[in-house]
C-alpha cells in the first residue's frame, strides 16, 4: 500500500507543477493526486497543469527476454479481463433492456386492444336507455363491485342475474 506523508499542506502543493520538473513521462497512481482533482483516462492520470508525454508506455520492452515474456503475457491477461467486464457489462446492459422492452410492447398492446374494444363496443346513451333499463344496469354494477371486493362469489353472482353459473 503506497503510503505519502507531508510537512505540507497537500491543498496548496502543485503536483502538475512537481511532476513536470522530475521530467515524468505521466503520473502515478496515487489517492492523493485523486483528490487533488486528477481524472482517469483510458487508465492514464490526467491533471490540470501536466502535459504527459506522448510515448506508449507499454510499448518499452524489458532487455531481458524473460522478463518481456512475462510482461507481454501480463499485459495480454488484462486486456483479456477488460474484455470480459465490457462483454459482462454489455450483455447486462442488452437483457435489461431487453426486458424493459419487451414490457413497453405489452403495456402498448394492452393499450391498443383496451381501445379497440371500446371503440368496438356500441355506444348507448343513457337519453336513449328506459328507466328500468338504467336500474337494471345500476345493480348490476353494484353486484360486480361486490363480487371485485370479494364479498360474493361468481356462482352467487350467476344467481342473481339469473344466468347458468357454467357459463362464468
Amino acid at each position: 500500500e503506497h503510503i505519502c506523508n507531508f510537512i505540507f499542506k497537500l491543498e496548496q502543493f502543485d503536483y502538475a507543477g512537481h511532476g513536470m520538473s522530475l521530467g515524468l513521462l505521466q503520473l502515478p497512481y496515487m489517492r492523493e493526486l485523486l483528490q487533488a482533482g486528477a481524472t482517469v483516462k483510458r487508465r492514464k492520470l490526467l491533471l490540470p497543469g501536466f502535459v504527459p508525454d506522448e510515448i506508449d508506455l507499454e510499448s518499452i520492452a524489458f532487455k531481458d527476454p524473460k522478463r518481456e515474456r512475462e510482461r507481454q503475457e501480463q499485459l495480454q491477461n488484462e486486456e483479456d479481463e477488460r474484455d470480459k467486464k465490457t462483454k459482462k457489462r454489455q450483455a447486462a446492459r442488452n437483457a435489461q433492456s431487453w426486458s424493459k422492452k419487451l414490457d413497453k410492447m405489452e403495456k402498448k398492446q394492452k393499450r391498443k386492444a383496451r381501445r379497440e374494444r371500446s371503440l368496438s363496443a356500441p355506444q348507448v346513451h343513457e337519453d336513449e336507455l328506459s328507466d328500468d333499463e338504467i336500474e337494471q344496469m345500476r345493480k348490476e354494477y353494484a353486484l360486480l363491485k361486490k363480487l371485485k371486493k370479494g364479498k360474493l362469489s361468481e356462482k352467487q353472482l350467476g344467481e342473481m342475474l339469473g344466468e347458468d353459473p357454467a357459463s362464468l
